[in-house]
């Protein structure tokens, strides 16, 4: 399998075969290039062009609404104007379509691409964008999934998402390295990785 996990402003790309890592690179290209291309091509400032990636956003225009109307609004106190959810699919598709041949070309040159009898997994904020593995499979030509955390409990709610896998992969890879992934321990105290889930569930819900 290829795990694809999209930051905003690299890319890493890992091939993993029969239970050892075959190739890794870090492409120079990410969901923040896409952000800008939107903020370039709406004149709009950067924040809100994060704002409507994620909000409307959809990397493969064939599946964008015609119909749906978003306001955008303009730089310096300009007017704001009106778009279709398939003009903001038509800037951002090039940009996640150039992302995934630059994967793709990374692999073939590694000499990897036979080994992905599994297909390829998306994962990092980048990957939640509507459309981004249909776009990867048509590149690909392939099975493509998003990849999320898995075998939690308690936290399923706050971090089931891909952006999250790499932070959450980390904190359980530390923990198994000490035995300590699990429930509660023999003297009914929480484990670490139970202890570290109630204190991220108060810091959100104290944020939001």
């Amino acid at each position: 399998v290829a795990l694809l996990d999209v930051g905003a402003g690299t890319t890493d790309v890992v091939v993993v075969h029969a239970g050892a890592i075959r190739h890794s690179a870090v492409l120079p290209v990410g969901g923040g290039h896409v952000t800008s291309d939107l903020a370039a091509a709406l004149r709009t400032p950067f924040a809100e062009a994060e704002r409507l990636k994620q909000r409307h956003g959809c990397a493969l225009a064939l599946i964008a609404g015609h119909e749906a109307v978003i306001e955008v609004p303009g730089v310096g106190g300009r007017t704001p104007h009106r778009l279709s959810q398939r003009a903001l699919a038509d800037v951002i598709e090039p940009r996640a379509e150039e992302l995934f041949m630059l994967a793709r070309a990374e692999i073939e040159r590694a000499g990897t691409s036979s080994m992905l009898t599994s297909g390829i997994v998306l994962t990092g904020g980048g990957a939640v964008l509507t459309g981004m593995a249909d776009l990867a499979e048509r590149v690909f030509r392939m099975p493509v999934r998003l990849g999320v955390p898995l075998h939690l409990s308690g936290l399923v709610d706050v971090v089931a998402s891909p952006m999250y896998s790499t932070a959450v992969g980390l904190v359980l890879h530390g923990l198994k390295q000490h035995g300590q992934v699990g429930g509660r321990s023999a003297d009914g105290m929480l484990r670490p990785l139970e202890r570290v889930g109630h204190r991220m569930i108060e810091w959100l819900r104290e944020l939001f």
